[in-house]
C-alpha cells in the first residue's frame, strides 16, 4: 500500500502509603501467649505502594514519576527499548533497537540503534546500526550500513530531559483513570488503557488512537523495571494509514553499568580534522529517520 509518509515532521513518541502501629497498655502480669502475631507495618499492602500510588488510582502522578528518577539517582543504568511497528496488512514498517548507557553522574551516555528492518518508504535500508557518544560539551556519532562507515561531529550536546525517562512516564500516569494495580513479591505492576492526551508515548506520532495499554513493573520504591505500551492508530499527516505496533523497555545494568569512551572516537576526530568545515555534518542517513530515531536525538 502506499507509505508516502512526511518522515521529518513525525513527532516523538513512543511511560504509597506507609502504615503504622499501636501499643499495647501494661497489665500486672505476662499476657498469656498469643496464636495470633501482632500488627507490623508490612502486614498493610498499602505499605507495598510506591509514593503516588494508592490501590485504585495514581494520588501525585509527578510524584511517581518523580521516585523512579530518584530510584536511579547516582546509578549507571542501561535502558534497552524495542519498538515495532506494522501496517494494517502486516507489513513491517519499523523494527529498531535502543540501549542508552548512562553514567551514574549523568556527565556521558552512549546510545546505540539497530534498525533490523525498515520500510522501502523511509528510504533507509536494514540492518543500520548508529552510535552516539555524548558528553554536557560535544556529542560524535558513527553511521555503519551494509555500504560503509560515516562519523558526524562534533557539534554541542543540547539540553536534555531526564535520561531515565522518567517525564515520558509522568504523561502516562498523569492521564491514566481508575489504573489496574497488582502487588506481590516486592513489586507492583500498573496497567491503564487511558492513552496520554500527547502523542509520545507511541514512538512514531499517531493519530486518533483507537487502542492503547501500558503494563509497568515497579519495585515498592516507584523506580521501573520494565514497562511495554501497544497501541493501534493512523500516521499523521497521512489520513487513513493505521499502524499497530509494540514498544517495550527495560531498565538493567543499575550500578553496574560501565559508560567509557568507544574505541571509535579517534577515528570520529580524525574524520572531523580532515573536514573542510570545522565539524562534519550530519549524514541524510540519520535526517531520513523518523524524530525519535534520528542519529541527533539525545534525550531519545
Amino acid at each position: 500500500m502506499a507509505t508516502s509518509v512526511d518522515w521529518r515532521r513525525l513527532a516523538l513518541l513512543v511511560v504509597v502509603v506507609l502504615a503504622g502501629c499501636g501499643s499495647v497498655p501494661p497489665r500486672e502480669s505476662p499476657p498469656a501467649p498469643s496464636l495470633t502475631p501482632a500488627s507490623v507495618p508490612t502486614d498493610d499492602p498499602s505499605a507495598a505502594y510506591p509514593p503516588g500510588l494508592s490501590p485504585d488510582r495514581i494520588d501525585r502522578p509527578v510524584a511517581l514519576a518523580a521516585a523512579h528518577d530518584q530510584a536511579l539517582a547516582g546509578e549507571s543504568f542501561t535502558m534497552v527499548t524495542r519498538t515495532r511497528v506494522d501496517f494494517e496488512n502486516g507489513t513491517r514498517l519499523l523494527d529498531v533497537t535502543r540501549r542508552r548507557s548512562v553514567g551514574a553522574n549523568r556527565d556521558r551516555w552512549l546510545v546505540t540503534r539497530s534498525y533490523e528492518e525498515t520500510h522501502p518508504s523511509l528510504g533507509i535500508g536494514d540492518r543500520i546500526r548508529t552510535e552516539s557518544w555524548y558528553n554536557r560539551s560535544y556529542t560524535f556519532q558513527r553511521v555503519r550500513t551494509p555500504n560503509g562507515t560515516t562519523y558526524s561531529g562534533p557539534v554541542p550536546t543540547p539540553p536534555t530531559g531526564p535520561l531515565t525517562d522518567s517525564h515520558r512516564l509522568s504523561l502516562v500516569y498523569g492521564s491514566a483513570s481508575a489504573p489496574d494495580t497488582t502487588v506481590g513479591n516486592g513489586t507492583v505492576v500498573l496497567r491503564t488503557t487511558t492513552p496520554p492526551a500527547t502523542d509520545r508515548l507511541t514512538d512514531i506520532g499517531l493519530e486518533r488512537v483507537s487502542s492503547w495499554r501500558f503494563t509497568a513493573t515497579l519495585g515498592e520504591d516507584g523506580g521501573v523495571q520494565a514497562y511495554r505500551v501497544s497501541f493501534t492508530g493512523t500516521l499523521p499527516y497521512r489520513d487513513g494509514v493505521v499502524v499497530s505496533g509494540t514498544t517495550t523497555v527495560r531498565f538493567v545494568g543499575v550500578g553496574e553499568t560501565p559508560v567509557v569512551r568507544p574505541d571509535w572516537l579517534a577515528d570520529a576526530r580524525a574524520a572531523a580534522a580532515n573536514e573542510t568545515t570545522a565539524s562534519v555534518s550530519y549524514r541524510p542517513v540519520c535526517d531520513r529517520l523518523p524524530y525519535r530515531y534520528r542519529c541527533t536525538n539525545s534525550s531519545a
